[in-house]
């Protein structure tokens, strides 16, 4: 199915109908309506037409995560990439777990979450799961780990370069067989655009241009969104070590 369809996103949204209001310490669940938000992921959204019972996390009277349209879509390809041992940094919902878990070919999924009202709050909510381990720890200071596929999703906005700053450090203190972080499809967005795809690791254009070519289909009659960071980008990757000609990081 299409990660930018209609069809898509409410066949998702019903996976999370567990999802209850609830407080639980410093977090605060609801499920709310309104207007379709502006943002799509990778897309400006023109349409206004109203989205219905979406689940919200707020953490200290700040929304951390909303089931909207640009979360799933954002979060497709981690889904679609996830296999063997997985592991995963920030759990907001339970969104990417709970589509982890479902995957025959994902043998086991291990959280590392520094909020253990996040963790009580997919206990309660998903209760246990054979496949499923969930730590309060940092994954910033994990070493000597390994998985086959690793999810960095603890970042607060697009194109942070703390992304890639993590993916360097935990790819050297740990053994990983590919890494994925939010918004690394608009990564490689940024740097196709800069004219730079030559510059940036053969396992990112392998693994993401496919996306890319569903999501030019979808925007064909709407705004792309794009910040013009493609170089920095580039260049943060090449400080790291993560450029074209000498990634260590393999998929």
């Amino acid at each position: 199915m299409h990660p930018y369809s209609e069809a898509y996103y409410r066949r998702e949204l019903q996976r999370m109908s567990a999802l209850r209001p609830m407080v639980l310490g410093s977090l605060v669940v609801s499920r709310e309506s309104g207007p379709r938000p502006g943002d799509g992921y990778m897309y400006v959204e023109t349409r206004r037409t109203m989205l219905r019972d979406v689940p919200v996390l707020r953490l200290d009277g700040e929304v951390w995560m909303s089931l909207t349209p640009m979360e799933v879509q954002s979060t497709f390809m981690a889904i679609r990439l996830a296999h063997g041992r997985v592991g995963t940094a920030g759990m907001g919902l339970g969104y990417f777990v709970q589509r982890a878990l479902e995957k025959p070919e994902v043998e086991s999924v291990i959280v590392y979450e520094l909020n253990d009202d996040v963790l009580q709050l997919y206990r309660r909510t998903f209760g246990v799961h054979p496949k499923l381990e969930l730590h309060h720890a940092n994954a910033r200071l994990l070493e000597g780990e390994q998985w086959d596929f690793f999810y960095a999703d603890f970042y607060r906005h697009l194109l942070t370069p703390q992304a890639i700053d993590d993916i360097a450090a935990l790819s050297s203190a740990n053994l990983i067989g590919s890494y994925h972080w939010w918004s690394i499809e608009q990564t490689v967005l940024e740097a196709l655009h800069a004219g730079l795809a030559d510059r940036l690791p053969r396992w990112m254009l392998d693994a993401y241009l496919p996306f890319l070519r569903l999501f030019a289909q979808h925007t064909r009659s709407r705004t792309v969104q794009l910040f013009g960071c493609g170089a920095a980008l580039v260049e943060e990757l090449e400080r790291h070590g993560l450029g074209r000609r000498n990634s260590f990081v393999q998929t």
